[in-house]
């Protein structure tokens, strides 16, 4: 059996992606994958839609492919290629129990707890004033909650919302202490509408983030830079997902632009 063979680092480097979206990226193609099974087993009975096997197999294929996941590519190539039933079924297997293992490596939960964290660690680096109103203060210990409990989905997106009402206010009371941290409440949302698939309110939300941050870039770059790359990654990420190459590639030529600013 083929071992599973997976480099993250690589990954990101090559993708130019950061690993919280890779992530997203991985839990999404563990989860189409086990969604395909029953009917990629079932266009191999006599019965069976043999162009709709070939058309799921094509599409794990190129996931895996985009994800650099190089074994499972191989496995998955073997499948498409083979001209052999028993190959086929006997490279199937391989490939599952590749997904179980990228799944029981504890790669996907790990980073899905890593991605968790620096959430957590984001709010953090924000320097929260000790007298920030109780309202907000309840609501972002709301928010930790709700993150958490997975089956909330609905209830953690209102509660960003509301977050988002409510730091817009405190930012125009104290810009100083308080718009990071209004800027940031646009990133949760839009990575909570991102893990539900709800791409076009993802890319709306992400935007603002983007537009809010480019403003700032332009003003004080030095100051805003890092955060406002940040932005950019996640909105290329989101265009990505949505399959509008064009912008996201417009993206990336902003974010290498920024970058050599930075060197120069």
């Amino acid at each position: 059996m083929s071992a599973l063979l997976y480099n993250l680092k690589v990954a990101t480097e090559e993708l130019g992606l950061p690993e919280d979206i890779i992530i997203e990226f991985i839990g999404d193609f563990v989860q189409q994958a086990y969604d395909f099974k029953y009917k990629i087993y079932e266009g191999l009975t006599e019965n069976g839609e043999i162009k709709n096997f070939y058309s799921l197999v094509e599409k794990l294929y190129g996931v895996a492919k985009n994800l650099r996941i190089s074994t499972v590519c191989e496995t998955l190539k073997i499948i498409e290629s083979s001209t052999h039933k028993a190959e086929v079924m006997q490279s199937l297997e391989i490939f599952y129990a590749q997904i179980d293992e990228l799944k029981n490596k504890n790669l996907v939960n790990e980073l899905y707890i890593k991605t968790e964290k620096a959430i957590d660690d984001d709010y953090l680096v924000l320097d929260l004033p000790e007298d920030l109103d109780e309202n907000i203060a309840s609501l972002l210990r709301k928010q930790g909650k709700l993150y958490e409990t997975a089956k909330q989905a609905d209830k953690v997106i209102e509660t960003y919302i509301e977050l988002i009402k409510v730091t817009e206010v405190l930012s125009q009371k104290n810009p100083d202490e308080n718009l990071e941290m209004y800027i940031h409440s646009f990133r949760l949302l839009g990575l909570a509408y991102y893990k539900q698939k709800q791409f076009f309110d993802c890319i709306n939300t992400m935007d603002k983030a983007y537009a809010i941050t480019k403003e700032l870039c332009e003003q004080q770059h030095l100051k805003w830079g890092n955060l406002h790359l940040s932005n950019i990654s996640l909105l290329t990420s989101a265009y990505t997902s949505f399959h509008m190459p064009e912008k996201a590639a417009l993206l990336k030529q902003e974010a290498a632009q920024i970058s050599t600013n930075f060197s120069e």
